[in-house]
């Protein structure tokens, strides 16, 4: 089961935490959450990942969209707590060069 949810919502940070399988049906149930957090990316995100287990195709376009939409207002990405899975799946993908990963 995924879970996503705002932990931080203040001027100077955006922080989300997200947890579970962000797989295709995740990603669709999560859109509408999406949509408004686009909205709200006009400053630094930060994204804990500790505990995302698993991400498919439809999830990475998630956090791609999180990062034009930051890119597009001159803000970074930060992404933190990946396991040595998702940073494979970053890695073969090419978007670990996309985001700032700690």
């Amino acid at each position: 089961m995924f879970e996503c949810k705002i932990l931080e919502n203040t001027p100077s940070c955006l922080k989300l935490e997200m947890g579970g399988d962000l797989n295709t049906m995740a990603a669709t149930e999560m859109q509408p959450m999406l949509d408004e957090l686009l909205q709200e990316i006009d400053r630094p995100v930060l994204v804990d990942v500790t505990r995302l287990e698993y991400i498919s195709s439809s999830g990475l376009r998630h956090f791609m969209a999180i990062r034009k939409k930051a890119a597009a207002n001159g803000q970074h990405v930060t992404i933190q707590g990946m396991s040595k899975n998702l940073r494979s799946i970053f890695h073969m993908t090419g978007f670990d060069a996309q985001f700032d990963i700690l």
